[in-house]
């Protein structure tokens, strides 16, 4: 079973969230050698991509990969460039060839008041 996880974010700052992917029963899972993409559209059914954030870009860093930790960061200008909106995003890893579903949700981003 694939995780759902929904994100909510504002345009008027940086969103920068670290996550550990682990076991249901808490068990950290490695992540060395992996690599990851995250790709936002209006809707997946569509060819645009409204944003695109990889570990080959820098916007999914590994911190510790023997402890299934990462982080996903989108700089505040690259939000102001997405137009406010609900988008649906899924994140993938691949590993030795292989990509697998982290989790599948909504990226919704607001118009920040101090922006």
């Amino acid at each position: 079973m694939v995780a759902t996880v929904n994100i909510s974010t504002e345009s008027d700052a940086d969103f920068r969230r670290v996550f550990v992917y682990q076991t249901v029963s808490g068990v950290p899972i490695d992540l060395t050698g992996s690599a990851f993409h995250m790709m936002l559209r209006a809707r997946a059914e569509d060819a645009t991509v409204a944003m695109e954030l990889t570990t080959e870009n820098g916007r999914i860093v590994v911190l510790d990969a023997v402890n299934g930790k990462f982080e996903l960061i989108i700089e505040q200008e690259d939000l102001e460039r997405l137009t406010a909106g609900e988008y649906d995003q899924s994140l993938i890893r691949s590993r030795d060839g292989a990509q697998s579903r982290v989790w599948r949700g909504t990226f919704t981003l607001g118009v920040g008041p101090s922006r």
